[in-house]
């Protein structure tokens, strides 16, 4: 089994349309802005896996933006890490499973299809931390984003350091979706 590192740079939030694979999703309204890194498994005859490599130590996902791409009432996500400081950042966690191709030279060399790796009704993308100006010791860290992908899309070009990475889904039980009446409403990643 090999695995390599991927870095993406990856938006999240509110679907208004999206197109087939790759799916090129339109990112409005609630929005999580994130880079993160993540590790490519390829799983012999199970299907490749796509997660992140940090496991609850912050820093990825950097800000809230509650009606992009209007940039008025931007707020910074914060991390308490147990036992040590507020980062500035939430935690990511993201897994997704890749289990076909889709690609058609000389467009893109890579292309793969999937779904999220958790199944029907279970988070497979969800941001962690708090919202706040500052940071503050004394908060909690809560699930602010959850959101259970039905379709992935993960391409670019060979070789390449960076791919992008998209997916829809539905918006599943967390702050956020509680606070703007979000739950059960598509969502999606890019």
């Amino acid at each position: 089994m090999r695995s390599a590192l991927v870095a993406l740079s990856v938006l999240l939030g509110v679907v208004s349309m999206s197109l087939a694979a790759p799916l090129v999703p339109t990112i409005v309204g609630h929005d999580i802005n994130f880079g993160a890194e993540f590790e490519y498994k390829t799983n012999g005859l199970m299907p490749d896996t796509l997660t992140t490599t940090k496991e609850w130590l912050g820093e990825e996902a950097t800000a809230y933006w509650p009606n992009w791409p209007i940039t008025a009432g931007v707020t910074p996500i914060w991390f308490n890490i147990p036992g040590g400081p507020a980062v500035f950042g939430g935690d990511l966690q993201l897994d997704v499973q890749l289990f076909g191709e889709d690609a058609m030279p000389p467009h893109l060399d890579v292309s793969m299809v999937g779904t999220g790796g958790n199944g029907p009704g279970i988070a497979d993308l969800e941001v962690w931390g708090y919202l706040a100006p500052l940071p503050n010791p004394a908060a909690v860290n809560v699930l602010l984003w959850a959101l259970d992908l039905d379709a992935v899309s993960l391409y670019g070009y060979k070789d390449d350091v960076a791919y992008v990475l998209e997916g829809e889904g539905t918006i599943l039980d967390c702050l956020l979706a509680r606070e703007n009446v979000l739950l059960g409403q598509p969502g999606a990643m890019r």
